[in-house]
C-alpha cells in the first residue's frame, strides 16, 4: 500500500514538537482508504509520527495477522497493567513467569523500532520481526490509528482489546512517557498544547479514539475503560476472561488482583533514559498538577458528546 507522507518543517510548532529521539516528524496516511469495519464512512486522517516511522510503514501495514492473536490497541497513556492482565489470563495465571520475565519478553510492541531509541529495548531484531516470531497466542500492542494498522486485522478478525482513558489522566501519563522514552524537553503545559494541536506522536488523539469507539460493537472487540478497571478490577477481569475464552475462579481473581496491586506505577528505567538524553541522573518531568487538565477535558468534550463517548 503506497503512503502519502509530508515532512513537517515549516510550522511555528516544529521546534516545540522535537524530541531527543526525533527532531523531524511527518504526517502520514495510506494513499487510499483501507477496507475496515468503519466502512465507507472512514475519513482517513494523516497521523503525526517521527520520520523514522516511514521505512517501517509498509512492513506494519502488511504484517501477517493470525486469527488467534490478541491485539491491544489504544492511544499511549491508557495503562500498561492491561498487558499484564491479558498475558496472565492467556497463560493460565503463571505468576511465577510473570514475576521473573519482563513484560517485553512476553508481549510485543509492533512499531517499537519505529518510535523508540534502540537502547530502550533489548531485542536485536526489529519489533516487526519480533512480533512475527512471538510465542502463540501472540499478544501484540500498538498505538497506531486504524489507517496505519495491519490491513489483515480487519479480514482475519483476531480478538482486539481497545483501551480508553479520560483525556486529563491520559495526557499526564503520556507526557511522562514522552519525557522519558522520547526525550521530550518541554513542560507539561507545552505538551498539552501540542496534543491539542495534533503535534505529538500518534495524533490526532480525538480521531484515534473515535475510530476505535465506533467499532466497539464488533464481535471481536472488547472495550476497556481505564476507570472501570481501577474501580472494579474483579468485574473487569471476569468479563475479559470470558471475552478471551478462558475460565477464572475466585482464587485466581484474588491472586490476579494482588499481583496487579503490586505492579510498579512506572516501569521505565529512568536512569537509562536520563543517560540516553544526556540529562542529570535525577532529572524529572515538570509538574503535571495543572489547570490545563480542565482545558484538555473541555477541548475533547464536544467530540465525546458527538460520538456518545463516555469514559467515566
Amino acid at each position: 500500500m503506497p503512503f502519502i507522507s509530508e515532512s513537517i518543517t515549516n510550522e511555528a510548532l516544529y521546534k516545540k514538537a522535537a524530541t531527543g529521539f526525533s527532531k523531524d516528524h511527518i504526517l502520514i496516511k495510506p494513499l487510499s482508504r483501507p477496507n475496515t469495519a468503519l466502512g465507507r464512512d472512514f475519513d482517513v486522517k494523516s497521523c503525526f509520527m517521527p520520520s523514522t516511522f516511514r521505512p517501517f510503514a509498509d512492513g506494519i501495514y502488511h504484517f501477517d495477522v493470525k486469527p488467534d492473536d490478541v491485539w491491544i490497541l489504544g492511544f499511549p497513556g491508557s495503562g500498561v497493567q492491561l498487558e499484564e492482565i491479558v498475558w496472565l489470563i492467556l497463560n493460565d495465571y503463571d505468576f511465577e513467569k510473570a514475576t521473573t520475565t519482563p513484560l517485553e519478553g512476553r508481549t510485543s510492541f509492533l512499531e517499537q523500532s519505529a518510535v523508540q531509541h534502540p537502547q530502550l529495548f533489548k531485542s536485536v531484531r526489529s519489533s516487526i520481526d519480533s512480533s512475527r516470531r512471538a510465542a502463540e497466542p501472540r499478544i501484540i500492542k500498538s498505538h497506531l490509528p486504524v489507517a496505519l494498522l495491519p490491513i489483515q486485522l480487519w479480514r482475519r478478525k483476531p480478538k482486539i482489546i481497545c483501551g480508553f482513558r479520560n483525556p486529563g489522566d491520559m495526557s499526564k501519563a503520556y507526557y511522562e512517557q514522552y519525557y522519558h522514552l522520547n526525550g521530550y524537553q518541554g513542560t507539561y503545559e507545552e505538551f498539552c498544547q501540542l496534543l491539542m494541536a495534533n503535534r505529538v506522536v500518534y495524533a490526532p488523539y480525538l480521531t484515534h479514539l473515535t475510530e476505535m469507539w465506533r467499532m466497539r460493537d464488533e464481535e471481536n472487540f472488547f472495550v476497556q475503560k481505564f476507570d472501570e478497571m481501577t474501580t472494579d478490577l474483579e468485574d473487569f477481569v471476569r468479563r475479559l476472561a470470558e471475552f478471551l475464552g478462558k475460565t477464572i475462579n475466585d482464587e485466581q481473581v484474588e491472586s490476579l488482583k494482588e499481583y496487579v496491586s503490586q505492579l510498579p506505577k512506572n516501569t521505565i528505567d529512568i536512569a537509562l533514559t536520563n543517560k540516553l538524553w544526556k540529562r542529570k541522573p535525577d532529572a524529572q518531568p515538570s509538574d503535571t498538577m495543572s489547570q490545563i487538565d480542565f482545558i484538555v477535558d473541555k477541548w475533547a468534550q464536544q467530540t465525546f458528546d458527538e460520538f456518545d463517548l463516555q469514559l467515566n
